[in-house]
């Protein structure tokens, strides 16, 4: 239902059928069965849906205060019914890049934090829905040109230990030396790694993202994606 299709890209036509036996079901907890109708809501739409969520509605049998936090729902800008779709309005959907390979079933669902950002990196976001707060300042420095090179870092020498190489015959080997020089190697190497890491430029200030009562796992995923494929933070 997140995604709106199935793993091999088609739209599901029996997913109504495939949420009344878990309606059904005593197992399941009331609040487990109106998390699945509230994404039934959410991401179904047109008559057909309205009639499937009445039917799943009635099967679940949940009490006064589950049915009003389903209607609720209104509140926080869902469409409950078509009715209640203002006039000319239609709800943008955005169509899955099938370029895009995921690697299991369970990666499919891309957070609308990820859209969000996407949006803001390509400027393409809705100021209506998000709005600024001032100006961005004018950058005193101008676009960098087309195939400049960026500034030259100066590059670290890297000390190679030789303690673990035999000595001359009849030469001792000091094994607090040994110790001390490959503490050394490890160290260098430590601080060539991080210069290594320092020297991949960000393209830009780094994004930082509030989200209100928490954030998820797919969404932590999502920024660490979008920042390999903008070079960003």
């Amino acid at each position: 239902m997140a995604c709106g299709v199935t793993a091999g890209g088609e739209i599901s036509k029996t997913l109504a059928d495939d949420m009344l036996p878990l309606m059904d079901d005593p197992f399941y907890s009331s609040i487990d069965k109106v998390r699945l109708l509230m994404l039934h809501t959410i991401t179904q739409e047109g008559p057909k849906a309205e009639e499937e969520r009445r039917d799943l509605l009635a099967h679940a049998r949940l009490d006064s205060a589950s049915k009003e936090a389903l209607d609720n729902l209104s509140l926080l800008g869902v469409q409950l019914s078509k009715s209640a779709n203002r006039s000319g309005e239609k709800t943008k959907k955005k169509k899955p890049n099938k370029d895009e390979q995921v690697p299991y079933d369970v990666s499919r669902y891309v957070p609308i934090v990820k859209r969000v950002i996407e949006s803001h990196l390509d400027n393409t976001i809705q100021q209506n829905l998000f709005p600024l707060t001032r100006q961005p300042a004018a950058e005193k420095a101008g676009p960098q040109e087309v195939g400049s090179a960026p500034a030259a870092v100066p590059q670290l020498r890297v000390y190679r230990a030789q303690w673990h190489k035999k000595g001359k015959p009849g030469q001792a080997v000091s094994l607090g030396g040994a110790m001390r020089r490959l503490t050394a190697g490890i160290m260098v190497q430590c601080r060539l790694d991080d210069h290594n890491a320092a020297s991949k430029l960000s393209s830009g200030p780094p994004i930082i993202i509030f989200i209100a009562g928490g954030v998820t796992y797919s969404e932590i995923r999502s920024a660490y994606e979008l920042g390999e494929t903008y070079n960003r933070e």
